[in-house]
């Protein structure tokens, strides 16, 4: 029995290295050595995905507004990013939870765009604006990504928004942990 499974692995092994290796398959984005053509194809692609994610919203807003209204009223900053605040899923999705983060904005509550198109949909219907990530404070819009950068940067987020309490003890002066 087992000289069999042996011969059989030979004989795959060997299949596999004498069949010819073809380039693979490009599916979606054509594939460029121009860089300021893959942005633009990334743009559009993004651009798509909005305008679906706008008419998702409008096809079942009812729905979406009941639940995260509620959200939006019941916490006093909500954050819209692609992924978590453990596991985001873009840069600026990242650069966003840093900032809140070094702010010491806490709590707060993530809401995932990508789980659903409308969640998205509701986000850019809220805010006017197109690209993720989305914060709320209070019920209103506060800014995006680089509202948000150019806020921290001026220290403006941490006065309005932001906790001043810094730790004590062994590591005194530093961060304390952000619950999110």
């Amino acid at each position: 029995m087992f000289a069999l499974a042996q011969r059989i692995a030979v004989r795959e092994c060997r299949t596999l290295h004498a069949t010819k290796v073809s380039q693979p398959r490009r599916v979606g984005l054509r594939f460029s050595s121009n860089s300021a053509a893959l942005l633009s194809q990334t743009a559009d692609v993004y651009n798509s995905f909005s305008a679906k994610a706008a008419k998702s919203y409008e096809e079942s807003k009812a729905v979406v507004d009941a639940s995260l209204n509620g959200d939006l009223n019941n916490n006093k900053v909500v954050v819209f990013l692609e992924g978590t605040a453990d596991a985001p899923k873009s840069e600026a999705s990242l650069n966003a939870i840093k900032v809140l983060t070094e702010a010491q904005v806490a709590p707060f509550l993530c809401v995932d765009v990508l789980q659903h198109p409308a969640i998205l949909g509701f986000a850019m219907s809220k805010s006017n604006a197109k690209r993720a990530p989305f914060v709320f404070v209070n019920g209103s819009f506060y800014g995006d990504h680089e509202g948000l950068v150019t806020k921290h940067q001026s220290g403006e987020l941490q006065k309005t928004i932001g906790n001043s309490a810094r730790s004590t003890g062994v590591f005194a002066g530093e961060l304390p942990v952000a619950s999110y």
